[in-house]
């Protein structure tokens, strides 16, 4: 379910998720990603604000970024959910502009799920 009309305004940014695609094993593993022409945009509120995770390992991770993404689509976990090992692009002016995703939760309300929150590094 998208956001209320009234909260709309507030999403004034926007930033693209590139799906990770694979892990590169030559050398040192490293993830692949889509081609940011390739990812999908969405709506966004970006508020600067010191973020503390612990993440599904257990590593404790302070961030700087904390991000409310909504979709104009009904959220699907298994085509549209962003998951922390996604990449996040942000609008210009924002640095570092693509910070990594340390958590990504979604937020539900009697309809089912609403926005998700996304909590980056900076």
């Amino acid at each position: 379910m998208p956001v209320d009309v009234d909260l709309q305004p507030l999403f004034d940014q926007t930033v693209t998720v590139c799906k990770r695609t694979s892990t590169h094993t030559a050398g040192y593993p490293r993830p692949g990603y889509q081609s940011t022409s390739a990812g999908k945009s969405y709506k966004a509120h970006i508020e600067d604000a010191e973020v503390f995770v612990r993440t599904e390992t257990g590593h404790e991770v302070v961030g700087g970024w904390k991000i409310f993404v909504y979709s104009t689509t009904a959220w699907s976990q298994t085509t549209n959910f962003i998951k922390a090992r996604d990449k996040i692009v942000l609008p210009s002016g924002f640095e570092p502009n693509t910070p990594q995703i340390i958590s990504a939760s979604i937020v539900s309300d009697d309809f089912g799920p609403h926005h998700m929150v996304i909590k980056c590094r900076r």
